[in-house]
């Protein structure tokens, strides 16, 4: 790509126009990746090469930017040619391998960012001689050694590790805090690093701190590169070397994974291997159309990949998407005494329904009286008519003190519904 701009920048010069202004932002990109040099604002033309008089005088200010060679900063607009386009080319050059700006502040020389740009360091040094004698005197001259320089480079380095973007080890050690506050930093700096920091994100998923892996988890979402989601839907799993018979944890992950588009989503789910829980599979369809998520849930559940423990039911998945089509199924639970996983499916249910099992599950009563509290301390905050309300605490009162057996909180329950 640069080595087209500059090409193109050459072209104008073999037609005696000096751009005078080149910078990235001057250098466009089509859809297909070809570069365009472009705003040719300031240029200068050649006289010689024109049928028209135009001439630049010494008087004539050029701005003081940041790719401008020297000269061009410090000296007369007359005493300007080429030579400066060559200069900008040698900036952006630095910029592209380092992304940092040549012209920020003591910025390093490319051998002290990276060794394997040690054969590019007398290049760029050349064309951003600070006097024109001793730069390159013509694009085609820089080219000549730039192509050279890159083949061998790439062959020097077939086989080996990547660049390391030079922010890579300060974004490290901040997602690895203890800090909440350093991470989040940590997570913003990903974020600006973007496809860069990748590699490493990818890396840090795996580790054994879970606040490291959610931090991780974060920035990956908001970067949203799709070659994120295999190690996304690894971290559903914490770090367990055995997924298939660990309880998965790490919710950041799924959420993380919610980000993505609803096609990316429903192939994560097509594509597990091992089960995870209820709550990792609601976050990944949530906001998915009704029944492209049941269907999903479907294919889990046929698999076996709803993984659940005692307490839970994957009837809460399903409810969740569509309570109607599944109701049937939840309402079988009461006859059955599946109390506890009644308790994990009535917060996914809209609040008619809540109000219908209510009903049911007062009226059948229960045969542990541990889960009477749980009766007692969701009517009384449960949203309905209050003759509906009375109905209910009256029935729940009958059968809390028909209750046989022992059952220690018996007089304070009935105080708590006496009471309301």
């Amino acid at each position: 790509m640069f080595t087209r701009a500059a090409y193109g920048v050459a072209c104008l010069h073999a037609h005696g126009i000096v751009h005078r202004d080149l910078k990235p932002e001057n250098i466009l990109l089509t859809k297909a990746g070809m570069p365009w040099v472009a705003d040719l604002g300031i240029a200068h033309v050649n006289p010689d090469f024109v049928s028209v008089g135009l001439k630049t005088i010494e008087s004539e200010r050029l701005l003081n930017r940041d790719y401008y060679a020297p000269e061009q900063r410090f000296g007369k607009a007359t005493t300007v040619d080429h030579r400066a386009d060559i200069y900008a080319l040698g900036c952006i050059f630095y910029e592209m391998l380092t992304s940092i700006p040549p012209v920020r502040a003591n910025a390093p020389k490319l051998t002290l960012i990276s060794s394997a740009f040690e054969p590019f360091e007398p290049i760029w040094a050349r064309m951003t001689a600070w006097e024109t004698t001793q730069r390159y005197q013509t694009i085609e001259d820089a080219m000549e050694d730039l192509a050279v320089t890159v083949g061998w480079v790439l062959a020097s380095l077939r086989g080996s590790a990547g660049l390391q973007h030079p922010d890579i080890p300060t974004m490290v050690k901040l997602l690895k805090s203890s800090n909440e506050t350093q991470r989040q930093h940590g997570i913003d700096l990903a974020t600006r690093l973007g496809k860069a920091a990748l590699q490493d994100l990818h890396t840090m998923l795996g580790h054994s701190r879970r606040d490291i892996r959610n931090s991780v988890a974060v920035a990956l979402a908001q970067i949203g590169d799709s070659s994120s989601i295999p190690f996304l839907i690894g971290g559903l799993y914490g770090s367990s070397n055995r997924p298939s018979q660990f309880r998965p944890s790490v919710d950041v992950a799924a959420q993380s994974l919610a980000s993505f588009p609803v096609e990316q989503r429903l192939e994560v789910l097509d594509s597990l291997k091992y089960p995870i829980r209820p709550s990792q599979i609601q976050t990944i369809l949530d906001g998915i159309h009704i029944k492209e998520a049941y269907r999903a849930a479907e294919r889990l559940r046929t698999k076996g990949f709803i993984l659940t423990d005692w307490a839970e039911s994957d009837l809460q998945v399903f409810a969740a998407i569509d309570e109607e089509r599944v109701w049937p199924e939840v309402k079988a639970l009461v006859g059955k005494q599946e109390n506890f996983r009644l308790q994990h499916i009535y917060q996914h249910l809209s609040h008619a329904k809540k109000v219908d099992l209510m009903f049911d599950m007062v009226e059948h009563g229960v045969d542990d009286a541990y889960y009477y509290g749980w009766l007692v301390d969701t009517l009384l905050v449960l949203d309905c008519d209050s003759e509906a309300k009375a109905v209910l605490i009256g029935t729940l009162k009958d059968k809390i003190t028909a209750h046989t057996g022992k059952f220690e909180k018996r007089e304070r329950l009935l105080g708590k519904l006496n009471s309301n």
